[in-house]
């Protein structure tokens, strides 16, 4: 027999146990978590991860606010790896365009009270377009990934071991459109781990940092960092200035030479001449001819030499807008590397002011300027890499070339130099020096620079005090 049923309480009705207010945690990228209130906005960036809790059974729901800079139908902000249970919310925040927007998450809970329901609105900054992983080719000649993260404003820098390094960046104060690594393996009172990124797609990064080198020691050097390497053979030919610095124990060295590679990218030509031949007027005992094939890596290439095979290199051919570059850093021994630059060559000689900013293998930063005023003719065949130069000239002519930097110690270094334009004395139907390449003129010793588009390149020549010096810098556009 079921139990005698209970009178209600005097003057009442039966009333359902009132339900607790709902409550939200969140947590950001792993950070938290924080409390979550009814009608809180908070500001995130594209490409953050999200996770929300709730203390009891919800339904979820979601939906992408509009940017009023974009077509009122079109909704900027989506959530990729979307997951939802009774009480949990997760997922990472992706921003369809380059505008600001923003995303409502709702979760309601059993009943009708206000208490039961909770809106957060996420307001997304979108990603700066330089942010991601880039290659590096360094003048030490490691290959490392360097991660950069404009909108935390933080980086990483990994080597081949996967050993990371990371912290914060910030703005030269002294210089717009520069970056200071947060590093404090500099080795002097200034921190000279500055970087450049170029303004055009396919971004570039130009740069200083402490890297080790042979010896166990570390000093900050050059290098060059890309995230568009060039995958197909058929689009690698093209002709190159190529300045290399290398070390064995403790004895730097460069290296000036022209380089092609052509036949659908199967082929590569150095000119190993002391004096700075074009691929085609090198003398044929000085010209190397190497097979290329792909490498280990999706655009990394592998040459051969075809009269020695143990004389190899990897390289990678990387392109940024209007330009591209040929590079290769590689350890050829534990107590010895070599890097080496190729910079595309141009056909005319520039008109206009060329200011470059960048690195230098002497642990230095600064500008260098390049002024379209008088040069000075110089005969090929002077233009040797174990010379230290022809020497400077004489009469009224203009000092086009200056370089101002600062020094690990803090000290400003200023070099100033006349402009050599290499000529052939006698008429030819083909120019049988390589174009894009200029002498600065100084005593004791001159230095070569080329150009590109967007690179600069002034490197030491084969002699003491100047042999293995490199600046690498982005040209100002």
């Amino acid at each position: 027999m079921a139990p005698p049923s209970q009178p209600p309480a005097p003057g009442g009705t039966d009333t359902p146990t009132p339900t607790s207010p709902l409550k939200l945690e969140i947590k950001i990228n792993g950070q938290g978590p924080n409390a979550v209130t009814q009608g809180q906005t908070l500001v995130l960036t594209a490409g953050d991860a999200v996770e929300i809790s709730a203390d009891q059974d919800v339904t979820w729901s979601g939906v992408s606010n509009t940017s009023p800079t974009v077509d009122a139908t079109v909704g900027t902000v989506t959530v990729a790896d979307l997951q939802t249970s009774p009480r949990k919310w997760s997922g990472q925040i992706v921003s369809a365009t380059n505008d600001s927007g923003s995303y409502t998450i709702t979760a309601k809970a059993a009943g009708a009270s206000a208490s039961s329901k909770i809106d957060l609105q996420l307001r997304i900054t979108p990603q700066d377009r330089r942010n991601g992983d880039y290659q590096v080719f360094a003048t030490n000649g490691a290959q490392q990934t360097l991660k950069l993260d404009f909108n935390r404003k933080t980086y990483k820098m990994t080597d081949a071991a996967g050993v990371a390094e990371s912290g914060a960046i910030g703005a030269d104060a002294t210089s717009s459109d520069t970056f200071v690594f947060s590093n404090a393996r500099t080795g002097g009172s200034t921190n000279n781990a500055r970087f450049r990124v170029s303004l055009v797609s396919d971004h570039i990064v130009v740069g200083g940092y402490p890297f080790a080198m042979p010896g166990g020691t570390t000093a900050v050097r050059p290098f060059v960092a890309s995230r568009a390497p060039i995958k197909s053979a058929t689009d690698l030919d093209g002709s190159f200035n190529g300045f290399g610095t290398s070390m064995a124990g403790t004895t730097a060295d460069s290296s000036i030479n022209s380089l092609r590679i052509s036949s659908q990218g199967t082929k590569l030509e150095v000119c190993t001449d002391d004096v700075i031949y074009s691929v085609d007027s090198c003398p044929p005992a000085s010209l190397k001819t190497y097979s290329v094939s792909k490498g280990a890596t999706d655009g990394a290439w592998h040459a051969v030499n075809n009269a020695d095979p143990g004389d190899a290199h990897n390289f990678s051919v990387v392109k940024f807008d209007n330009d591209r570059a040929y590079l290769e850093a590689e350890k050829t021994s534990a107590n010895a590397f070599r890097f080496r630059i190729g910079l595309n060559i141009s056909s005319s000689l520039p008109t206009s002011v060329i200011t470059s900013y960048g690195a230098a293998t002497d642990g230095s930063w600064g500008s260098s300027v390049t002024k379209p005023v008088s040069r000075v003719l110089i005969d090929y065949t002077l233009a040797r890499q174990s010379s230290a130069g022809p020497g400077l000239p004489t009469g009224d002519v203009v000092r086009g070339y200056a370089r101002n930097a600062i020094g690990l110690d803090g000290a400003a270094l200023e070099t100033t130099a006349f402009v050599g334009q290499f000529y052939a004395l006698a008429p030819v139907p083909v120019l049988p020096f390589a174009l894009g390449l200029n002498y600065a003129l100084t005593t004791p010793t001159s230095y070569f620079m080329a150009y590109s588009p967007q690179l600069f390149a002034r490197v030491g020549p084969r002699v003491p005090g100047a042999a293995g010096y490199l600046e690498i810098g982005l040209i100002e556009r």
